[in-house]
């Protein structure tokens, strides 16, 4: 009975250890998704499109620190899915994002079409979620 006891509790440091060090780093890539709409607000069902992201520190109008493409496919309801730090690097690195500024945002711009006549679609600030 002793030595499951101090299997579970070395587990346990384990597990926890693991946890907490996940924190300390930065994401690989975030996950995303959006519906995809053409100038008409009508859905862009089932064709590709391209996306622009462009990662910002400090405010919505600062300069970029990361931008990447992606093209993609819409499903029947327009959705798309994709990783950020997974597309083609357009500029700058996704390691060196500056994640430990106050605030970060995320520029989404799209072309529903394919191409590369991107059109801001979005900016947002991203928010991190912690645990107590």
């Amino acid at each position: 009975m002793e030595n499951k006891s101090i299997y579970f509790y070395s587990l346990e440091f384990i597990l926890l250890f693991n946890f907490e060090h996940s924190f300390s780093q930065a994401p690989n890539q975030i996950n995303y998704q959006m519906v995809i709409r053409d100038n008409a607000n009508q859905l862009v069902s089932n064709r590709p499109v391209r996306l622009r992201i462009s990662l910002l520190a400090d405010s919505m109008n600062a300069t970029s620190a990361y931008v990447e493409t992606h093209q993609v496919t819409s499903n029947t309801q327009g959705l798309v899915q994709l990783a950020i730090g997974g597309g083609t690097v357009v500029t700058g690195s996704f390691g060196s994002v500056p994640w430990s500024r106050s605030k970060m945002f995320a520029k989404i711009e799209i072309d529903p079409v394919g191409g590369t006549n991107y059109t801001l679609s979005s900016t947002t600030q991203l928010l991190s979620v912690t645990m107590h």
